[in-house]
């Protein structure tokens, strides 16, 4: 298993648009050498594992759109991203093993757009009241042990999509047409 490292640019300052992946699966990932501030940065895409969630990550203020691929972080980095505040998609991609997915109220506040998958061991997603306030679209892909429509869906008064897609065969449709979403079908 590989490391791979960012090397310090001197304008980090003014990129819009970030993606950076591993070559290999099973390489990791090492962004926290990235110590310039990334205030015009908007557009992020990690593919790749993750030891841990960069510090810098979470106070990326002009964030719309984050995409974190292979990372295998554990569901608790999900907590520090919540409080982007104009983040609008988010993808989470074989994100870790933790068992529950958890939005605190008042967590991803302009968020609409909410992808996940392959993450083989996610149980239960819980959604307090308040949070995904503004959520349109929610995607589940290839989440074998989730077997319940996420907790607290019903508060989520913009939702227009569900996508529920391969492997999540234990969820039930029809309870998620109970919700005033739009349920596109499985593959």
């Amino acid at each position: 298993m590989g490391r791979i490292s960012v090397t310090p640019l001197r304008r980090w300052d003014t990129f819009r648009y970030l993606r950076v992946s591993s070559i290999e699966r099973e390489e990791i990932l090492d962004l926290h050498s990235i110590s310039s501030p990334l205030e015009s940065l908007q557009f992020l895409y990690l593919f790749g594992r993750l030891e841990m969630l960069p510090t810098w990550i979470p106070k990326l203020h002009n964030l719309v759109s984050l995409g974190l691929y292979g990372s295998r972080l554990t569901t608790s980095a999900m907590q520090a991203l919540q409080e982007l505040p104009n983040l609008k998609e988010l993808f989470f991609w074989e994100f870790g093993y933790g068992e529950q997915l958890y939005f605190y109220a008042e967590g991803f506040q302009k968020l609409k757009l909410l992808d996940f998958a392959h993450s083989e061991g996610l149980k239960s997603v819980i959604i307090e009241e308040g949070s995904l306030a503004v959520l349109e679209d929610l995607s589940i892909q290839c989440c074998p042990q989730l077997k319940e429509v996420p907790f607290g869906i019903h508060n989520l008064r913009e939702f227009k999509y569900v996508f529920v897609f391969r492997k999540c065969q234990q969820i039930s449709l029809t309870e998620f047409n109970q919700t005033k979403a739009k349920t596109i079908g499985r593959c």
